[in-house]
């Protein structure tokens, strides 16, 4: 087995909203992916309002960049990343049921993030997207 193969763990982590642990993706199949995925319990692969808040302030501190926000968003929105390969399967991460309108509403907007329309946030709409949150 490649010793660059993903863990369990490597998908915790994205999914707990550790964005710089995002390359453990790169170059991995989707098949193996999805297949590690569904070996983790369903809690510990559903996306809370605590992560998305974490990347939100990581990007308003500027501690990561749009770009990575955006690889990150998109990743957690539709369940794989974008390859040159054929999609067959996809990883389900459910949202935090309680939060799930603000979180989606704020994993839409950070994966628009270097779009020609709507590329950008500012401060004042980070600190927004956080306060929906909640705590």
């Amino acid at each position: 087995m490649n010793p660059l193969t993903i863990t369990p763990d490597d998908i915790i982590r994205i999914i707990a909203g550790d964005v710089k642990h995002m390359p453990a993706l790169a170059h991995q199949r989707l098949s193996d992916v999805a297949h590690v995925a569904e070996e983790i319990p369903l809690p510990q692969r559903t996306l809370t309002a605590h992560a998305v808040r974490q990347v939100l302030l990581a990007l308003g501190e500027r501690k990561i960049a749009p770009e990575e926000t955006q690889a990150w968003a998109s990743f957690v929105r539709r369940g794989y990343i974008p390859t040159t390969e054929k999609v067959v399967r996809i990883i389900d991460i459910p949202y935090e049921e309680n939060r799930e309108d603000a979180i989606v509403e704020a994993i839409g907007r950070m994966d628009e993030l270097g779009d020609i329309i709507d590329g950008a946030m500012d401060d004042n709409e980070i600190r927004k997207l956080i306060d929906q949150l909640g705590d």
